[in-house]
């Protein structure tokens, strides 16, 4: 296996320049979508698809947790209101990626979260620092958000599913809730 750091990877379109990025400095990423947030399952099956499709076209080594993990998910947050379920996300996500790191031998780790400008990026680097101290790795904060809109057309120039909120069932009714703020489209 090749790779000299783990990519938690959220979804094909984050990773495009994330990806791009990391190899221009010598990185080589070995690249892991592990995501139980998603939801609906139709939402979930179509960032996976599209993330296998970058994979393929992007010659990186990597593996996808196919599992709709969104019962577990979402019972380990039900009762929780931001930032409470961000960090409870957070925390799902990267303490799987820093124990598949350690799995496979290594020692470094990072994600593909931290290339939005709406995630919580304090929150990240907590649960990242966490979750490396807890399985023996090294968690490395890249801010990428600089690459955001760039990650987007590269996106959509290669026709990756490009998706409209966050994933958890919350971040949904948020998007599309006039309530919370969100828009029906």
């Amino acid at each position: 296996m090749k790779g000299s750091i783990l990519l938690h990877a959220c979804c094909a379109p984050c990773s495009t320049a994330f990806v791009e990025k990391l190899s221009s400095i010598g990185e080589e990423p070995y690249l892991y979508f592990f995501n139980p947030n998603i939801h609906p399952y139709m939402e979930f099956n179509s960032r996976l698809e599209s993330f296998r499709a970058f994979m393929s076209a992007s010659g990186h080594d990597g593996e996808v947790d196919p599992g709709y993990g969104l019962t577990s998910f979402i019972g380990g947050m039900k009762d929780m209101e931001r930032p409470g379920r961000c960090r409870y996300c957070y925390r799902t996500r990267l303490c799987s990626a820093a124990s598949r790191a350690a799995a496979i031998g290594l020692g470094r780790f990072t994600t593909t979260l931290t290339i939005s400008p709406y995630q919580d990026h304090g929150l990240i680097i907590e649960e990242g620092m966490k979750a490396a101290e807890e399985n023996g790795v090294e968690f490395v904060y890249f801010d990428l958000r600089s690459e955001y809109r760039r990650s987007r057309h590269m996106a959509r120039e290669a026709g990756y599913y490009m998706q409209k909120y966050c994933g958890c069932v919350f971040s949904e009714a948020e998007r599309f809730d006039p309530s919370k703020g969100g828009r029906l489209k």
